[in-house]
């Protein structure tokens, strides 16, 4: 038996559009947590009517946003005993034989959490770009360690991808056995930008194998690429997102693992964060492709912190005003 928990990564705009490919595609799931905070009133009811006859859906609400390791854990906690999980992402879209592939790939070896072929783009597109396939840890000089990723973007044209064992999963769509989901798989002070990471290195810890299933496959709606997002969701998405957010999850994977603070990898995902914020920004007018730009300038390692938390604040009001003044006028 299998149970399906839906948490939102940043966005609530895409959500129906993702959960009607879900109810297409349910493969043998009995039942779909779908886990929300701070939701419209429209929301809940759409989707109860969209489930009815079809699956057991269960809403888990919060008057909160509820996303990243937080919102995975409610769900847990509310689905079937002995049931194994996929954890989904409520901005990806699935396609026929997603689950089932990654159902037969569990059984076959023995792996105890298994990942689609995460694709990038709507959809509805025939030419999408890879988006995640998977990352392995390789030794460099010194003995030190680096994440590599496998076929990443535009890498795989043209060349075949096996299933195979990974060192790094992404929590866009995964399966996990009930037998290896105990207690501290999934770190509850985690949101999304390091809860990939320590999920990976908890199973590696404990001697669980991750397999990659690339004839599985969903497609992640990235707003960095489309650049779709709506205007209702620019909050949701900073409240993920925004600087003092991810300095906390840094500061505790530093502790929790021993990783140096000024590590390369916390270099590499902090400017990672400031570029993804830019991106989707830069498509808001001229005020959030000049905020876009002011936020590129601050994603080096000489920025100071409070320089970059108190420019983010200070962009983010003035575009959000902005676009509440438009938004006024066309009304």
């Amino acid at each position: 038996m299998i149970s399906i928990i839906v948490t939102e990564r940043e966005r609530l705009g895409v959500a129906r559009a993702s959960f009607r490919s879900v109810l297409g595609n349910l493969e043998g799931a009995s039942e779909v947590v779908y886990v929300v905070g701070k939701a419209p009133a429209s929301l809940l009811p759409h989707l109860r009517k969209a489930a009815r006859g079809k699956v057991r859906f269960k809403p888990i609400l919060d008057d909160r946003p509820l996303v990243g390791n937080p919102a995975r854990l409610a769900g847990w906690g509310a689905a079937r005993k002995g049931n194994d999980l996929v954890f989904l992402q409520n901005d990806v879209i699935v396609r026929k034989g997603w689950l089932s592939r990654m159902v037969l790939c569990a059984q076959r070896t023995g792996a105890g959490v298994v990942a689609p072929l995460v694709l990038e783009g709507r959809g509805g597109k025939k030419d999408l770009g890879v988006h995640d396939a998977g990352a392995k840890f390789v030794e460099g000089e010194g003995g030190a360690k680096r994440l590599v990723h496998l076929f990443h973007r535009k890498e795989l044209q043209g060349r075949r991808l096996d299933r195979q064992a990974v060192d790094v999963v992404e929590l866009h769509c995964l399966l996990v056995k009930a037998k290896v989901m105990g207690k501290g798989l999934l770190d509850g002070r985690l949101g999304d930008l390091s809860a990939h990471l320590d999920l990976s290195m908890e199973c590696r810890e404990r001697g669980i194998e991750m397999m990659m299933e690339p004839r599985a496959q969903v497609v992640f709606m990235n707003p960095q690429v489309e650049l779709d997002l709506d205007e209702a969701d620019l909050e949701r998405f900073l409240g993920v997102w925004e600087e003092p957010v991810c300095r906390r999850e840094m500061a505790w994977m530093s502790e929790k693992w021993g990783i140096p603070p000024r590590a390369h990898y916390f270099w590499e995902k902090r400017a990672w964060a400031v570029l993804y914020k830019a991106a989707v920004f830069g498509s808001k007018g001229v005020l959030g492709r000049a905020a876009s730009f002011l936020w590129r300038s601050t994603r080096t390692r000489w920025c100071p912190e409070w320089f970059r938390t108190l420019t983010e604040r200070a962009m983010v009001a003035r575009v959000l005003d902005a676009l509440g003044k438009e938004g006024g006028r066309d009304g």
